[in-house]
């Protein structure tokens, strides 16, 4: 990013903003907060925000209206994002860029894959089912992928979703209720 953009990359204190990265189009700056450095979300993070200095360098909106607007939330009943105001539609298209950047689909298609058959899965899309075998195996591959990915695991089971590689065939959980009991600590 320094050599071909001009962008540097400034790490602060977590005390000094309520962000985990900002990005400053007008001075070319991108900062990480000093808590996620070397954690998965470091690159989600730092790829968020070279998200905003690429798409968003033409957005002209007032800084204290954008702040009033609330942050979307991701809806695992649906798989998508509420997306009800500008904030949001922005925050998303930065997500949506790291995403694309860090977890493009052949990419994590062939690690999926290749994780599945270690385990004894058939290649293919991961079905969760009830069985705490499937259980164990879904937070074996998503912990795999996770690392291999450097990034969250949140970030992978958003993906699997959207790329249609995840299914959910289970009569007793949603995947949010199980999400929480593998206690990810990613997950936020």
């Amino acid at each position: 990013m320094d050599k071909e953009y001009g962008i540097e990359i400034l790490h602060f204190n977590p005390k000094e903003h309520q962000f985990l990265g900002t990005c400053n189009i007008e001075t070319k700056t991108i900062g990480i907060s000093k808590s996620i450095v070397d954690t998965p979300r470091e690159m989600f993070v730092l790829g968020h925000e070279f998200g905003h200095f690429l798409l968003h360098q033409k957005v002209v909106i007032n800084q204290n209206l954008l702040d009033s607007f609330n942050d979307s939330k991701f809806d695992f009943s649906t798989g998508k994002h509420n997306l009800e105001n500008p904030r949001q539609w922005i925050e998303w298209q930065a997500n949506y860029f790291s995403a694309s950047l860090l977890l493009p689909e052949s990419s994590l298609t062939a690690k999926l894959w290749q994780s599945m058959i270690r385990r004894g899965l058939t290649q293919g899309d991961y079905i969760l089912n009830d069985s705490i075998d499937s259980h164990r195996k879904f937070q074996s591959i998503v912990s795999y992928l996770s690392l291999h990915f450097s990034v969250s695991k949140t970030s992978i089971i958003y993906r699997l979703k959207e790329y249609k590689l995840l299914r959910e065939e289970s009569r007793t959980k949603s995947i949010k209720q199980i999400i929480k009991e593998f206690n990810f600590k990613e997950f936020a």
